[in-house]
């Protein structure tokens, strides 16, 4: 019970930092005193001790970062919910996929052509601007997820072609082929989801091979 309540106490911390609306924090912090006091009744003068020692835990398995990301995407439904739908958690999205494509495209500066076309087509001005003047429609989104599987495809290692291939036709067969107004609130979560794990795979990879290229140097 302790090592639960433990997590939410943290997972809420941490989440208190990271908001920005007053009254959004004011609810999270009176949230996070009620599982502090739980953990009081049961662990009494050894509480802080304890709560010490589960966050630096916490830190080690990423546990915010997996915590964060399942409240954006809860949050992201809701927006997309609502009439006309609120695209702003899409596009920060978006940003994130473009930087981590940028990440891991090659770093040579003989192709510097590649980061410059992700920017140009990833175009995060460009997209808000869209959306400030209420045109940001479902062509842009499924041009902008087929430019992105394209690109994860040029990236991946061709001893992954097999996997990616069966990847990339369940993308397409389930999200991008059935893509329309009605299925834009249970779907693009859950394609953007996939897609950035997709990434964030891809990109743990490069990292690693990176840091062994460094290593021999």
């Amino acid at each position: 019970i302790c090592e639960n309540y433990s997590k939410i106490y943290h997972n809420l911390k941490n989440l208190e930092k990271d908001i920005d609306d007053e009254d959004s924090e004011n609810h999270i912090k009176t949230y996070k005193e009620h599982y502090y006091k739980l953990l009081k009744e049961i662990l009494l003068d050894n509480t802080d001790s304890y709560l010490e020692q589960q966050e630096k835990t916490q830190e080690e398995d990423k546990e915010y970062d997996n915590f964060r990301k399942t409240l954006f995407m809860d949050n992201l439904k809701k927006d997309l919910d609502k009439v006309p739908p609120d695209f702003a958690g899409v596009v920060y999205l978006i940003d994130i996929i473009r930087k981590k494509l940028c990440y891991i495209s090659p770093t040579n500066t003989k192709y510097n052509s590649i980061k410059e076309n992700i920017n140009n087509i990833l175009d995060i001005d460009y997209l808000k601007q869209l959306i400030k003047n209420n045109v940001f429609d479902n062509s842009t989104l499924l041009n902008i997820f087929n430019f992105i599987i394209e690109k994860i495809k040029e990236f991946q290692s061709q001893e992954d072609d097999e996997e990616l291939n069966s990847w990339v036709q369940e993308i397409k067969t389930k999200y991008i082929d059935n893509f329309s107004n009605e299925t834009l609130k249970t779907n693009l979560p859950i394609l953007l989801d996939k897609i950035m794990k997709k990434i964030e795979n891809l990109e743990l990879k490069i990292k690693n091979y990176k840091n062994k290229i460094n290593n021999i140097k």
